[in-house]
């Protein structure tokens, strides 16, 4: 894996990096999807992950969140960016405006 590749949860659960780690942590061990799992990989791979308290519908978040993925690139974290969104269908329009604020 890239050593640039990190990833940015962002949710409207409030929780912090260290909570997201551990909560996806658990959810991988436990998947069945899940191939080749292992506590030394987990932990090698967890150190990637962040996390980022977000709501699609607040106009703030935008401005927050280019800040959030511009000190993720200082640290070392790839300047590419690809945005997953799994969300219901009524908030997909909101969640499309995403990429007009952060051009």
């Amino acid at each position: 894996m890239n050593p640039q590749f990190e990833v940015l949860g962002i949710g409207r659960t409030p929780m912090n990096s260290e909570d997201f780690r551990e909560k996806t942590g658990e959810a991988a061990a436990k998947s069945k999807d899940t191939r080749d799992f292992s506590e030394s990989g987990w932990t090698d791979f967890e150190t990637r992950l962040h996390y980022m308290v977000g709501d699609i519908n607040d106009p703030k978040f935008y401005p927050q969140l280019r800040i959030r993925l511009e000190e993720m690139e200082k640290n070392g974290s790839s300047p590419n960016h690809l945005f997953y969104v799994s969300t219901p269908a009524s908030v997909a329009g909101p969640s499309l405006k995403v990429w007009e604020r952060l051009d």
